[in-house]
Protein backbone atom coordinates (compact mmCIF):
# COMPACT_ATOMS: atom_id res chain seq x y z
CA UNK A 1 0.00 0.00 0.00
CA UNK A 2 1.33 3.39 -0.96
CA UNK A 3 1.62 6.05 1.73
CA UNK A 4 -1.35 8.41 1.73
CA UNK A 5 0.54 11.27 0.11
CA UNK A 6 1.76 8.99 -2.73
CA UNK A 7 -1.67 7.44 -3.27
CA UNK A 8 -3.19 10.87 -3.87
CA UNK A 9 -0.20 12.46 -5.57
CA UNK A 10 -0.14 10.36 -8.74
CA UNK A 11 -3.84 10.83 -9.65
CA UNK A 12 -3.56 14.54 -8.89
CA UNK A 13 -0.54 14.87 -11.17
CA UNK A 14 -2.36 13.11 -13.98
CA UNK A 15 -5.46 15.25 -13.57
CA UNK A 16 -3.43 18.46 -13.66
CA UNK A 17 -1.49 17.22 -16.67
CA UNK A 18 -4.75 16.58 -18.55
CA UNK A 19 -6.03 20.05 -17.69
CA UNK A 20 -2.85 21.99 -18.45
CA UNK A 21 -1.27 19.82 -21.13
CA UNK A 22 1.96 19.53 -19.19
CA UNK A 23 3.31 18.00 -16.04
CA UNK A 24 2.89 20.51 -13.19
CA UNK A 25 6.06 22.40 -12.43
CA UNK A 26 6.02 21.39 -8.79
CA UNK A 27 5.95 17.73 -9.84
CA UNK A 28 9.11 18.16 -11.91
CA UNK A 29 10.81 19.93 -9.02
CA UNK A 30 9.87 17.06 -6.76
CA UNK A 31 10.73 14.20 -9.13
CA UNK A 32 13.69 15.57 -11.09
CA UNK A 33 15.08 18.70 -9.42
CA UNK A 34 18.13 18.88 -11.67
CA UNK A 35 15.97 19.11 -14.80
CA UNK A 36 13.73 21.66 -13.11
CA UNK A 37 16.63 23.91 -12.16
CA UNK A 38 18.39 23.44 -15.51
CA UNK A 39 15.22 24.61 -17.25
CA UNK A 40 15.03 27.56 -14.89
CA UNK A 41 18.55 28.68 -15.87
CA UNK A 42 17.43 28.75 -19.50
CA UNK A 43 14.01 30.30 -19.14
CA UNK A 44 13.70 32.54 -16.10
CA UNK A 45 15.09 36.01 -15.42
CA UNK A 46 18.14 36.02 -13.15
CA UNK A 47 16.22 37.88 -10.44
CA UNK A 48 13.27 35.46 -10.49
CA UNK A 49 12.86 33.53 -7.21
CA UNK A 50 13.19 30.21 -9.08
CA UNK A 51 16.51 31.35 -10.55
CA UNK A 52 17.89 32.09 -7.09
CA UNK A 53 16.63 28.69 -5.99
CA UNK A 54 18.50 27.12 -8.92
CA UNK A 55 21.74 28.92 -7.99
CA UNK A 56 21.51 27.53 -4.47
CA UNK A 57 20.70 24.05 -5.78
CA UNK A 58 23.80 23.92 -7.98
CA UNK A 59 26.00 25.36 -5.24
CA UNK A 60 24.82 22.62 -2.90
CA UNK A 61 25.23 19.99 -5.62
CA UNK A 62 28.89 20.98 -6.14
CA UNK A 63 29.49 20.53 -2.41
CA UNK A 64 27.81 17.12 -2.45
CA UNK A 65 29.85 16.03 -5.46
CA UNK A 66 33.09 16.90 -3.67
CA UNK A 67 31.88 14.68 -0.84
CA UNK A 68 31.38 11.98 -3.50
CA UNK A 69 27.61 12.14 -3.44
CA UNK A 70 25.25 12.29 -6.46
CA UNK A 71 28.13 11.70 -8.88
CA UNK A 72 25.65 10.51 -11.52
CA UNK A 73 24.49 14.12 -11.89
CA UNK A 74 27.89 15.67 -12.63
CA UNK A 75 27.73 15.62 -16.43
CA UNK A 76 24.16 16.93 -16.63
CA UNK A 77 24.87 19.61 -14.05
CA UNK A 78 28.00 20.77 -15.87
CA UNK A 79 26.04 21.08 -19.11
CA UNK A 80 23.23 23.01 -17.40
CA UNK A 81 25.68 25.39 -15.74
CA UNK A 82 27.51 25.95 -19.03
CA UNK A 83 24.32 26.87 -20.84
CA UNK A 84 23.15 29.09 -18.00
CA UNK A 85 26.48 30.91 -17.75
CA UNK A 86 26.59 31.51 -21.51
CA UNK A 87 23.06 32.89 -21.43
CA UNK A 88 23.91 35.38 -18.68
CA UNK A 89 27.22 36.34 -20.30
CA UNK A 90 25.40 37.21 -23.52
CA UNK A 91 23.13 39.52 -21.48
CA UNK A 92 26.12 41.09 -19.72
CA UNK A 93 27.89 41.68 -23.03
CA UNK A 94 25.04 43.76 -24.41
CA UNK A 95 26.04 47.46 -24.50
CA UNK A 96 24.50 49.65 -21.84
CA UNK A 97 25.24 51.65 -18.73
CA UNK A 98 26.17 49.75 -15.57
CA UNK A 99 23.19 49.48 -13.25
CA UNK A 100 22.14 47.87 -10.01
CA UNK A 101 20.35 45.22 -12.04
CA UNK A 102 23.51 44.48 -13.99
CA UNK A 103 25.39 44.03 -10.72
CA UNK A 104 22.94 41.28 -9.77
CA UNK A 105 23.33 39.74 -13.21
CA UNK A 106 27.11 39.76 -12.80
CA UNK A 107 26.84 38.01 -9.43
CA UNK A 108 24.60 35.32 -10.90
CA UNK A 109 26.93 34.82 -13.87
CA UNK A 110 29.97 34.45 -11.64
CA UNK A 111 28.16 31.95 -9.42
CA UNK A 112 27.20 29.77 -12.39
CA UNK A 113 30.63 29.94 -14.04
CA UNK A 114 32.42 29.26 -10.75
CA UNK A 115 30.24 26.22 -10.02
CA UNK A 116 30.85 24.95 -13.56
CA UNK A 117 34.60 25.38 -13.12
CA UNK A 118 34.49 23.41 -9.87
CA UNK A 119 32.72 20.50 -11.56
CA UNK A 120 35.17 20.57 -14.47
CA UNK A 121 38.06 20.44 -12.00
CA UNK A 122 36.43 17.51 -10.23
CA UNK A 123 36.08 15.64 -13.53
CA UNK A 124 39.67 16.58 -14.45
CA UNK A 125 38.39 18.24 -17.63
CA UNK A 126 41.37 20.51 -17.28
CA UNK A 127 41.42 22.28 -20.65
CA UNK A 128 37.82 23.33 -20.10
CA UNK A 129 38.46 24.31 -16.48
CA UNK A 130 41.45 26.45 -17.49
CA UNK A 131 39.30 28.18 -20.13
CA UNK A 132 36.54 28.94 -17.61
CA UNK A 133 38.85 30.37 -14.96
CA UNK A 134 40.91 32.30 -17.52
CA UNK A 135 37.77 33.99 -18.75
CA UNK A 136 36.75 34.89 -15.21
CA UNK A 137 40.25 36.12 -14.30
CA UNK A 138 40.30 38.39 -17.34
CA UNK A 139 36.82 39.84 -16.88
CA UNK A 140 37.34 43.39 -15.63
CA UNK A 141 33.71 43.65 -14.55
CA UNK A 142 34.13 41.14 -11.73
CA UNK A 143 34.67 42.20 -8.14
CA UNK A 144 38.05 41.86 -6.42
CA UNK A 145 37.11 38.78 -4.41
CA UNK A 146 35.83 37.10 -7.57
CA UNK A 147 39.20 37.71 -9.24
CA UNK A 148 40.96 36.24 -6.21
CA UNK A 149 38.85 33.09 -6.44
CA UNK A 150 39.31 32.83 -10.22
CA UNK A 151 43.08 33.20 -10.06
CA UNK A 152 43.46 30.66 -7.28
CA UNK A 153 41.36 28.09 -9.12
CA UNK A 154 43.15 28.84 -12.38
CA UNK A 155 46.42 28.10 -10.57
CA UNK A 156 44.96 24.75 -9.44
CA UNK A 157 43.75 23.83 -12.93
CA UNK A 158 47.10 24.72 -14.53
CA UNK A 159 49.04 22.84 -11.85
CA UNK A 160 46.95 19.71 -12.41
CA UNK A 161 47.33 19.97 -16.17
CA UNK A 162 51.10 20.36 -15.84
CA UNK A 163 51.29 17.07 -13.92
CA UNK A 164 49.59 15.28 -16.82
CA UNK A 165 51.98 16.76 -19.38
CA UNK A 166 55.16 16.07 -17.37
CA UNK A 167 58.32 16.51 -19.41
CA UNK A 168 56.70 18.47 -22.22
CA UNK A 169 56.87 22.15 -23.15
CA UNK A 170 53.25 22.42 -22.06
CA UNK A 171 54.26 21.12 -18.63
CA UNK A 172 56.82 23.92 -18.20
CA UNK A 173 54.40 26.56 -19.49
CA UNK A 174 51.54 25.40 -17.26
CA UNK A 175 53.76 25.33 -14.18
CA UNK A 176 54.94 28.87 -14.82
CA UNK A 177 51.42 30.11 -15.47
CA UNK A 178 50.12 28.32 -12.38
CA UNK A 179 52.66 30.03 -10.13
CA UNK A 180 51.97 33.42 -11.73
CA UNK A 181 48.21 33.00 -11.24
CA UNK A 182 48.66 31.94 -7.61
CA UNK A 183 50.90 34.94 -6.91
CA UNK A 184 48.39 37.26 -8.58
CA UNK A 185 45.67 35.89 -6.32
CA UNK A 186 47.87 36.45 -3.27
CA UNK A 187 48.63 40.01 -4.35
CA UNK A 188 44.91 40.66 -4.65
CA UNK A 189 44.38 39.43 -1.10
CA UNK A 190 44.23 35.63 -0.96
CA UNK A 191 45.67 34.68 2.42
CA UNK A 192 44.43 31.20 3.35
CA UNK A 193 47.95 29.80 3.72
CA UNK A 194 46.80 26.61 5.41
CA UNK A 195 44.53 25.80 2.48
CA UNK A 196 47.38 26.40 0.04
CA UNK A 197 49.57 23.97 2.01
CA UNK A 198 46.85 21.30 2.10
CA UNK A 199 45.57 21.67 -1.47
CA UNK A 200 46.86 18.70 -3.44
CA UNK A 201 45.88 20.43 -6.69
CA UNK A 202 49.01 22.56 -6.23
CA UNK A 203 51.43 19.69 -5.63
CA UNK A 204 52.96 20.01 -9.10
CA UNK A 205 54.31 23.50 -8.37
CA UNK A 206 55.55 23.06 -4.81
CA UNK A 207 59.15 22.64 -5.93
CA UNK A 208 59.00 25.75 -8.13
CA UNK A 209 61.48 28.41 -6.90
CA UNK A 210 58.78 31.09 -6.77
CA UNK A 211 56.54 28.84 -4.66
CA UNK A 212 59.27 27.91 -2.19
Amino acid sequence: VLPANDRFRAPLDKALERLTGQLPRYALLRDDPLSFHARTLQQEAFDHPDFKLALNYFDDLVSRVYYRQELDKVARATDALSQGAERLKSLLDKPGEPSQQQEGLLDAYWQLASSMGALLLYQRSLDEAVAVYERLAQDARLRRWMHIDARYNLACALSLRSSINAGSKQHVLDRERSVVSLLEGIKLGYDDWNHIKRDTDLDAIRDHPAYI
